[in-house]
């Protein structure tokens, strides 16, 4: 159905029509979703097929919908594992109607609150909800409701049937599907500009239909899973932790923009090299620098406003590097980087705690100082406290003279070859000077 941007979200009752049309021909898809083989997982294929389910129903090309509808904020988060926390939200932006959005994210929401509920107990799945487990399946009973008309009233009997078997297909939940979603798109918005920050050069036209095509294309062959996917990714934002370093590798990285196969395997090696302890390192430099990119005054920083070339850099690497830490396989890395993190802020904290005393004690001293030259300097109590200083200094003067006066110079300085004990003798103590003066 055609519809207008104004009332393009559906309404409530809109909404109830949708599902009772759609009632009928609900366990015949959901049938021939059964039967359809079941392939490997590509995480690849499934972002993609994702992007442009959710871009349609969103009413904006593919493309538009990454660089429009949401984008990156970054929040500086003291009780975060890094310090930092990310923000996939949608911008304040002239050209995009925020209401209109919101709807229609909530009618996703609806709608898969609407495939938790009802396909799961459709007689054509026989499925179960929940994904993830912990324990190795079992089978478990699952019943099987039947109708039995009845002949002497139209009412039916709902008759259940318990079977103890596997499911065939398992669901996620709402809220775990939900997830799972955005995940898909925030890796496509990250392959679009990690191949504009590796791949633009200046003074050169640049495409961001034919990086889009590009970014599809050189994740071809990665493996099943997300990590698989990241794994390539992380290698580059190893690789290249500036702009200066990707300049240096500006003539090999036109060699992987024209063959994008070449793009895994150079970022897999990337990745492989690096030890342990130096990922940890520059991982670690990642989350500081991007903390210190968000002023004091600021409570975020967001990758399309005012940000700078650099800045939108480290932002992207680490949102790639938070998501590759996610993985179990990466947990002594994680742990590693979460010390240094808290080192860093610590040596911070101390720094801030000794120029605050530093500063306490300086202020302290110009506070006294400003206070005695705040005293009456008037020309005639200037003078007076002139006058004092100089008797009091020719009063000192004068009793040193009558003290060395009434020493003998002999007794005074002892001769020379005069044992110790007998230049002792010949000086006087200090009782004797005092009486004497």
């Amino acid at each position: 159905q055609e519809r207008g941007d104004k009332d393009s979200a559906l309404t409530q009752d809109e909404l109830i029509r949708l599902v009772r049309a759609w009632e009928p021909q609900r366990d015949i898809i959901c049938l021939y979703v059964r039967w359809a083989r079941q392939l490997r997982r590509n995480f690849n294929l499934d972002s993609i097929a994702t992007l442009l389910c959710l871009s349609r129903q969103c009413n904006y090309t593919p493309l538009n919908f990454l660089r429009k509808v949401k984008t990156l904020s970054i929040y500086k988060n003291q009780k975060a594992a890094f310090g930092i926390t990310f923000q996939y939200d949608i911008p304040n932006r002239k050209d995009i109607n925020r209401e209109k959005l919101n709807k229609e994210f909530l009618g996703l929401s609806v709608t898969l609150c609407l495939l938790q509920e009802q396909i799961t107990e459709s007689p054509s799945i026989m499925g179960k909800t929940g994904m993830r487990q912990s324990h190795p399946r079992t089978p478990y009973p699952m019943d099987i409701n039947i109708d039995e008309s009845s002949s002497t009233t139209a009412k039916k009997a709902h008759v259940t049937v318990p079977v103890v078997s596997h499911p065939t297909i398992e669901f996620h939940k709402k809220s775990s599907l939900f997830h799972r979603i955005w995940i898909s798109i925030n890796h496509r918005w990250l392959t679009l500009y990690i191949t504009e920050h590796l791949f633009r050069e200046d003074h050169q036209p640049w495409s961001y239909q034919n990086a889009l095509v590009f970014s599809f294309q050189m994740m071809a062959p990665c493996g099943p899973g997300r990590f698989e996917f990241l794994a390539p990714l992380v290698g580059y934002c190893l690789q290249f932790p500036t702009q200066e370093s990707i300049q240096s590798k500006r003539s090999r990285l036109r060699e992987i923009w024209n063959n994008p196969t070449s793009f895994l395997p150079f970022g897999n090696t990337c990745l492989s090299q690096s030890t342990v302890e130096a990922k940890a390192r520059i991982i670690a430099t990642c989350f500081a620098d991007l903390r210190d990119e968000v002023p004091s005054t600021c409570k975020y920083i967001s990758y399309h406003r005012d940000s700078t070339w650099s800045r939108r850099w480290t932002m992207l690497r680490a949102y790639i590097f938070h998501f590759w830490l996610e993985s179990v396989s990466n947990d002594s890395i994680k742990s590693m980087i979460t010390r240094q993190t808290s080192i860093q802020s610590g040596d911070k904290q101390k720094r801030r705690i000794t120029s605050c005393v530093a500063t306490e004690h300086q202020e302290h001293a110009t506070s006294t100082s400003q206070s005695l030259l705040g005293q009456d300097r008037s020309p005639k109590k200037l003078k007076q406290t002139q006058k004092l200083s100089f008797d009091g200094l020719r009063s000192i003067t004068s009793s040193r003279s009558t003290c060395s006066s009434r020493v003998s110079p002999a007794t005074s300085t002892p001769k020379v070859g005069m044992s110790t004990a007998t230049a002792k003798e010949h000086l006087p103590c200090h009782s004797e000077i005092k009486d004497t003066n």
